[in-house]
Order: C-alpha cells, then structure tokens, then sequence
C-alpha cells in the first residue's frame, strides 16, 4: 500500500483476490481506498503479448511441418510411381514376349529366309574353298618305319567311332521322334480379390491389343480388350506306356523363377493355367494333357494324356553310373525356338495356307499338326562334363528346346535338357534321370 497524492490509499497487489480482500479491509476500517491496476494489467499485457507469440510460434513451426510433410508425401509419391511404372513396362514387356500370337506371313517368310542362309554358310564352310583338292598327306618318316600304319589304324578308329556315333543318331532318330512332343501351355493372369482376370487396356478395330509407340499394351482388371493369354512352348518325351510324359518344371510353369513374370505374383496376380496339349509327329491332332507330378528336387516335371491310340514307344531311361562319361557322344531331340524351326522347315505356299487359315496360335498350332510338320529337331555332340546334379554337353538347343531328352551312345535317356549358357554353345545343362524316378509309375521307376 502506498499514499497517493490525494491522501488516499493505493493498493498494489499482483493478485486480484489479494488485492481485494485488503481493499475491503481498509474501507470498513474508514480509510479511502483506490487500487493501482497498473502494475497487473502490465503484466497480464506482457503475458497476453508472449502467449500470442508463442502461438505465432507455434503456428510457423505447424506450417514448416506441414510443408516438410507434404514435400516428404511427394518424393514418396514421384518414386513409388516411376518404380511401378517401371514395374509395368517391365511386365508388359515380358508379357510382349511370351505372347505368341499368329505370325504374319512377311514373318514367317522372314525365319525361313535366314534359316536357309545359315544352312548355306555352313555347308560352304564344310566344303572348303572351291577348287580347292584334298591336301596331301606328308608323312615325318619312311613308310617301313611303321609310322604310316599306325596313322591309318587311328584314322581308321576314328571313322568307325563317326561312323558307330552316326548310326547311333539315325537309330535315335528313327525309332524315338515319334514319341517326342512339342507342348503348349496357354495361361492368364487373375486378381485374386476380385476375381477378374487381366486383360488388354484397350483393343483395336479389329481386335487386337492396342500398342503404344514403344510396343507395349496397357493392362488391367479393367481393361476392356480381350483376356491376357500368354502361350509358352517346351519338350516333352513318352517314359511309359499308360501315358505319362516327362519335361521340365518350368515348362509346365512358366512363370516358374521366371524374374519378369514374377513382377506380377509381386502385384498379388495368380496364374491360371487354361490349356496343357502335346503335339506328336504322328498325330493330326493335338492331345490335351494334365500335370501329374512336380519335383521338388530338381527342374522336372510329369504331364500324363490317354496315348492309346497313337502307339508311342516309351524311351528308355538309363542312370547305372557309367551311363554318362565324358567325351561320349550325345544326340539331343527336341523343339528349339518351337515355332520358329518349324515354320523355318515349310514352303512358301504353306507358310502362305498357313497366315490365311490361323488367326492365332492355337490355330496355328492345328495347322501344323494337321499338315504333319510338327517334327523335332536333332543335334548331336559330346559329353563336355558329368557333375552329381548335372550333364553338360555340346549338342546345340535353345529356347523351346526344356525338356528334350539327351540320348547316350547306346541310344538311352541320361538326361533331360534344362537349361543354356547364353552366347557360348558349347555348355547346355541336361538333369541327370535319375532325379526323374521318384515322379513316375512304379514299373518305370524301377526299370532299368
């Protein structure tokens, strides 16, 4: 309390109810009382003053935070959509790849065109220059030293082994072509949520899946084009008498450790599988054919079909530890490139019959086996190394050509054909048959 200049008393107090209760004391004491609000209300001032700085505070540090917030969402945002983007041209052009429509007849004509230009360079380089005669044989000693009959005994060694490993192709080839298909899967994709399947984003007037500058086709569960319908092509072989065919793993799935078709199990699609047929050289038409078994242990596989009436001899499997040496000659059957080989082997007027009548792959696969071209191809070579899970050799194959059976020098199965070392020949993979009995019948397994 203090005395102001009009004798009265001042009460200064920071808290109101303190500065009431003595206010009220003094008056019914008889003392003129009036109270400094001053000093409170300057400090309620400085406090209203540092409480809306506080919020303007507040308020900036909320709007940074909002801002880093939403800069941080569109960083996230622009990556997650260029890694689906790329995810989708990925898939799309797996997709392009495996999609085996109906070749166009400038496409066919094409395949055939370089495959007779191969045909003739090799047998130019087979023949030497023109003109050329056989080169003389010039011997380092006399012909009594015994020299010379020794290199004519292992010439002559030598042409009985080509002409031992000759007769061994033709006798393959003769008696087992008939009992080696070209399989075709034809599979889709669904959205297991929805159960829709995928499909083309959009079609053309005439059908078609439209492409975009780069000859890629949207897709989608929401398209409206046809179904997506992947064909994929391998080997298979008869190995018993009540039906069952053996191949690869990979064949009868394709998507199977396939990396750009995994993009899509990846999105939460599943494979459905709308057609397993086998196609024989003897037959007009095509068999269709169910999976039976799968290996867990090795890239091997079991389809099974009612071969009855097409009376196909079973091959023989041979895994007695000598079966596969080294350096032994082979001979490999199979379906390299599938149709492409096939389409390579038809005449111009065929090919021609062929684009007008097929208006897609399964159609043209009706063709070729009505025509009788559906017929392996056979390559021969040697045993480069035999390892516990594995047979490299020589003989030449490619894609198309999973599942095709390796043939040892006394005409039996030592293996089936899984796998090639891009842009190197001489190294392709056959699984030994051994890994192959768990997945057949009994009488087959035990078989010898």
């Amino acid at each position: 309390m203090e005395l102001n200049g009009n004798n009265k008393l001042m009460v200064v107090a920071a808290d109101p109810t303190l500065r009431r209760t003595v206010s009220g004391v003094l008056s019914e004491a008889g003392y003129d009382v009036c109270i400094d609000r001053s000093e409170n209300e300057r400090r309620s001032g400085v406090q209203v003053v540092e409480a809306d700085t506080h919020e303007k505070l507040t308020l900036k540090l909320g709007i940074v935070a909002l801002f880093a917030i939403a800069l941080f969402a569109a960083a996230g945002f622009l990556f997650f959509y260029r890694h689906t983007e790329k995810e989708e041209v990925k898939v799309h052009a797996a997709i392009n790849r495996l999609q085996s429509g109906i070749p166009t007849e400038a496409k066919m004509v094409e395949v055939v065109r370089k495959a007779q230009e191969e045909m003739e360079q090799q047998a130019t380089e087979s023949s030497g220059p023109q003109g050329q005669g056989p080169k003389q044989l010039r011997l380092a000693g006399s012909p009594d030293d015994g020299s010379l009959k020794r290199q004519i005994q292992g010439t002559d060694r030598r042409l009985k082994r080509l002409e031992a490993e000759r007769s061994t192709a033709k006798d393959v080839i003769r008696f087992y072509s008939p009992s080696i298909c070209l399989i075709q899967v034809v599979f889709g994709f669904k959205d297991p949520s929805t159960g829709l399947p995928l499909r083309y984003a959009k079609a053309t007037p005439d059908g078609k899946p439209e492409k975009d500058a780069e000859g890629h086709s949207a897709i989608g569960i929401n398209g409206t084009g046809r179904e997506v319908q992947i064909n994929a092509f391998g080997t298979g072989f008869v190995v018993s008498s009540n039906g069952q065919i053996l191949t690869n793993h990979h064949v009868v799935e394709p998507w199977w450790q396939d990396d750009d078709l995994g993009e899509l199990l990846k999105q939460g699609f599943k494979p459905v599988i709308s057609e397993v047929s086998a196609y024989f050289p003897t037959s007009s038409r095509k068999v269709p054919v169910h999976v039976e078994k799968i290996s867990s242990e090795a890239d091997l596989a079991v389809v099974a079909g009612d071969l009855r009436s097409l009376n196909l001899k079973p091959l023989d499997l041979d895994d007695r530890p000598g079966a596969a040496v080294s350096g032994e000659p082979v001979v490999l059957l199979g379906y390299p490139t599938a149709l492409d080989a096939i389409l390579a082997r038809a005449g111009g007027d065929t090919l021609r019959s062929l684009a007008d009548s097929a208006n897609d792959a399964s159609g043209l696969m009706k063709e070729l086996a009505q025509r009788k071209l559906i017929r392996p191809v056979n390559t021969q070579g040697h045993i480069g190394d035999v390892l516990p899970d594995k047979i490299v050799y020589d003989a030449q194959t490619a894609s198309g050509g999973s599942g095709s059976p390796l043939f040892n020098a006394q005409g039996k199965v030592i293996g089936i054909n899984f796998a090639v070392l891009r842009d190197f020949g001489g190294s392709n993979f056959a699984i030994p048959v051994r890994y192959a009995r768990s997945l057949l019948s009994p009488q087959v397994a035990s078989a010898k």
